[in-house]
């Protein structure tokens, strides 16, 4: 790679800017159609699966029934948990408008543990609607069981007028279809067939960024909906759109400063503190909790694909379609899209690390002090943005120093020579089957940390070795102001972190996030870290086969995979769960990867339609995926969802 910035005015700062300001624009106006169409909460904040739960029988002699008024428009059907004490069971499930005394649903359920009962009409929101469940069948004549929950709803349910066998808590959900979601589908067409069109005409680059920006948040806010719609813990998941609006009362409210304070005592998540901190600003200033998030993940996300369209097409000096198709793929792929404009933190800690990867691409190319000062404001924020933070403060600094190596040649890059290639696989491959063994072993999560990480610090010791070039590793204390430079960079910011957790006390915030993640053992199997890795990396290793190691791309392909790597590590050291959206930091080093490959199938083997109709079918296979998600009804549990859940 060229060890300056590329000659590409489309994507200059400048040029970036502008378009980021038109997706502003664009952004008010999709938030202005869809915030007011978005559901309400569901009828049960929370979905017990307890199999304590109660319940309430029904035959046909006594069918069960229940009233409610339709809180909002647009219910299409009625999803109840029912179990069957015979598996020759028929259930006839019916839906009656008593508004207009017309019948607008009927449907029969075999063996199972759900009824799903479609409505015919849509009732209008404030009519009410009674449910009826019976017994079609059941050669035992054993009766159908309809659960109960054990927490109040939030749509009152009425007792049927003269009738004894009713039920004010049964365990259901109302789905919901909007037309908007089928235009939103089809309008997905638009920036695929932009994006061929922007290779002939430059000057649409802009345009297809910012109308794709805009069906990211669209698709991103229907994804939302329907998982919230189902569990209530989507609509704020982990709390820390709660912990704004508790700092934004310790704030404005000084009377409630002590109850605030006690709360973030006992807050595991109190650590991760920039993205409630930024909140709280918009909170005050007026903005309800969920909006203000929804604005700052969509405003955050967007960002970062402008900023992997810089890093592509100025910093790597790739062509216009490989850079536009980077972008396009980060915003459509399936763990970006779900959470595109979703209230989480992961957003913004995806700007963070694309930033990062920036920074060491130009590291790996460059010397310069500006440099400096961007890996201090990383440090210090990326420290307090996701859970692991602290560990991610380590990994900046010391990639930033491998970035050095690799320029002055301390480090020669990937499997010098052919033994050393085998020995390496060798090792990873025990690696990874002594983790496999090991988790199944491990069936409630102790915590030995031992086996896991002194496989991966034996394999990461192995690697480093094999790679340096002793002669050349002085040349990186000459001068020594370098290493001084970034220590002091590096080095202050850790400070500053440490500082404040020791001010607010946050170990003890930690070691409760620590405790609470023992919750998640089911999702820390390798069967889990099999099933997202597929989702994560799907197709995009393709491309990585055809890269030239050996040649420009070996010191910055060594930094994007030494990145992947640390991430999954650090996540296999924390027992974080191994679900999409905490993979979602390695999307972007992915695709760059690919996009060094295409390179090779764009030039050196003049293929370039090639490398663009693999971008078109990598969205549009990521695009449609979402959105057939989108439409599906009821709510867990579903072969897929545990990529979905959290």
């Amino acid at each position: 790679m060229d060890n300056r910035l590329q000659d590409a005015p489309d994507a200059s700062p400048v040029r970036l800017w502008i378009i980021f300001l038109a997706f502003v624009v664009g952004l008010a106006g999709v938030l202005a159609f869809f915030w007011p169409r978005l559901d309400p909460e569901p009828v049960y904040r929370i979905l017990s699966e307890d199999p304590k739960d109660p319940f309430i029988e029904f035959s046909a002699e006594t069918p069960l029934s229940f009233e409610f008024d339709v809180p909002q428009p647009d219910v299409d059907g009625v999803y109840m948990r029912v179990l069957y004490g015979d598996i020759n069971h028929r259930i006839l499930a019916r839906a009656r408008n008593l508004s207009t005394g017309e019948w607008i649903g009927e449907s029969e359920a075999g063996f199972g543990l759900e009824a799903w009962l479609p409505l015919t009409q849509i009732p209008q929101q404030g009519q009410r609607l009674r449910v009826e469940l019976s017994i079609l069948e059941s050669p035992a004549g054993l009766p159908g069981m309809l659960k109960r929950s054990k927490y109040e709803p939030s749509t009152p349910f009425a007792m049927e007028e003269g009738s004894e066998h009713w039920d004010d808590r049964p365990l259901m959900l109302l789905h919901f279809r909007k037309p908007s979601r089928d235009v939103v589908t089809w309008l997905w067409l638009v920036p695929m067939a932009g994006f061929l069109a922007a290779l002939r005409w430059p000057a649409l680059t802009g345009p297809v960024l910012i109308v794709t920006g805009m069906l990211a948040v669209s698709t991103s806010l229907l994804g939302w909906q329907q998982r919230y719609a189902n569990h209530m813990m989507h609509q704020d998941p982990d709390r820390y759109g709660l912990y704004a609006e508790t700092l934004a009362r310790y704030v404005t409210e000084p009377a409630a400063r002590e109850e605030a304070t006690q709360w973030f005592a006992n807050y595991e998540h109190a650590y991760v503190a920039l993205v409630p901190a930024v909140l709280s600003l918009f909170i005050m200033a007026g903005f309800s909790m969920n909006l203000a998030y929804a604005v700052l993940s969509a405003l955050c996300t967007f960002g970062a694909l402008l900023l992997l369209y810089h890093l592509v097409r100025r910093q790597l000096g790739l062509s216009l379609a490989l850079a536009l198709g980077s972008s396009l793929l980060l915003a459509c792929h399936f763990t970006t899209l779900r959470s595109f404009a979703r209230p989480t933190t992961d957003q913004a800690g995806l700007i963070l690390i694309v930033w990062l990867l920036s920074l060491l691409v130009d590291r790996c190319q460059r010397e310069h002090r500006g440099q400096y000062l961007s890996l201090s404001v990383l440090v210090f924020c990326l420290g307090m943005v996701r859970p692991p933070g602290p560990a991610y403060a380590g990994m900046a600094v010391g990639l930033f120093v491998l970035c050095d190596a690799i320029r002055l040649g301390c480090i020669t890059g990937f499997a010098p020579s052919r033994w050393r290639s085998l020995v390496l696989a060798g090792l990873a491959i025990l690696t990874v089957v002594a983790f496999a063994l090991w988790v199944d072993r491990e069936k409630q999560r102790q915590h030995p940390f031992d086996e896991v990480m002194f496989s991966i610090v034996i394999l990461a010791a192995l690697v480093v070795v094999s790679w340096i070039r002793l002669p050349k590793v002085l040349a990186y204390f000459k001068p020594p102001s370098r290493l001084v430079a970034t220590l002091v960079a590096g080095g202050l910011p850790i400070l500053l972190l440490a500082a404040l957790w020791l001010s607010f006390g946050w170990w003890d915030n930690f070691l409760l996030a620590q405790k609470k993640s023992l919750n998640f053992a089911v999702q820390w199997k390798p069967y889990w870290f099999m099933t997202v890795s597929f989702v994560v990396v799907q197709g995009l290793f393709l491309p990585w086969l055809v890269i030239p190691w050996r040649k420009q791309a070996r010191g910055i392909g060594m930094i994007l995979v030494a990145w992947i790597i640390l991430h999954t590590a650090l996540l296999v050291a924390v027992r974080a769960p191994f679900i999409d959206r905490l993979f979602l930091p390695v999307v972007p080093a992915i695709i760059i990867l690919a996009a060094m490959g295409l390179r090779r199938v764009e030039t050196a083997w003049k293929l370039p339609w090639l490398a663009n109709a693999f971008f078109i079918l990598v969205m549009a296979a990521n695009v449609f995926a979402m959105m057939y998600l989108v439409h599906l009804p009821g709510p867990p549990p579903r072969p897929w969802d545990h990529i979905l859940y959290y």
